[in-house]
């Protein structure tokens, strides 16, 4: 497994193939479900981008992708097919994968969706930007906006939850529960 917090960050790829293969290790650990990628790859400044968000940075998307693991449950990523390419003299890999995963809440949703994942390389094959696409056949059908509202809803329930352990009560059923109600109705 490779590691953001593991791996030395000096000379890790050389080329596209190089990127390709570490990709692949990090789908094999489904990264975007369990927080572990290889940030080695990633510019600095990387932007990452899916239908719902855009920011910029590598520690950003690392700090992101941990506040997300907690409410996953028996999450898997299945990597389907990645391939290299080039447009416009930029070099680029393209990931096409299936998510599947529980979420932790008491009514435990499942989440099923497929997926494509672009990431355009620099000069020094160095991710700089990702671009994570859900596939059309899911949007037409509303997830993606019922994917925006629970997204919303489970920072809500966080910053619920961060309150009131911080203020020594335990976090309670029924105020996620009021949250959905208020972020659904």
């Amino acid at each position: 497994m490779v590691n953001h917090t593991q791996k030395d960050e000096s000379n890790l790829v050389s080329s596209i193939d190089d990127v390709v293969v570490i990709l692949q290790s990090d789908y094999e650990n489904a990264y975007f479900l369990t927080g572990n990628f290889t940030s080695a790859i990633y510019a600095e400044d990387c932007t990452f981008e899916d239908p719902t968000i855009k920011f910029r940075g590598k520690d950003l998307y690392s700090r992101n992708l941990k506040l997300l693991v907690p409410f996953f449950d028996c999450p898997s990523l299945t990597l389907q097919q990645i391939e290299k390419g080039v447009s416009s003299e930029t070099n680029f890999v393209l990931a096409t994968w299936k998510l599947r995963t529980y979420l932790r809440l008491p009514w435990r949703p499942l989440i099923s969706i497929e997926g494509s994942t672009v990431y355009d390389l620099d000069d020094e094959f160095k991710v700089r930007n990702i671009f994570y696409l859900i596939l059309l056949g899911i949007l037409k059908v509303g997830i993606f906006l019922l994917l925006k509202r629970l997204a919303k809803y489970l920072l809500l329930v966080l910053e619920v939850m961060v309150n009131d352990l911080s203020a020594g009560n335990p976090p309670i059923v029924e105020t996620a529960e009021k949250i959905w109600h208020a972020t659904f109705a």
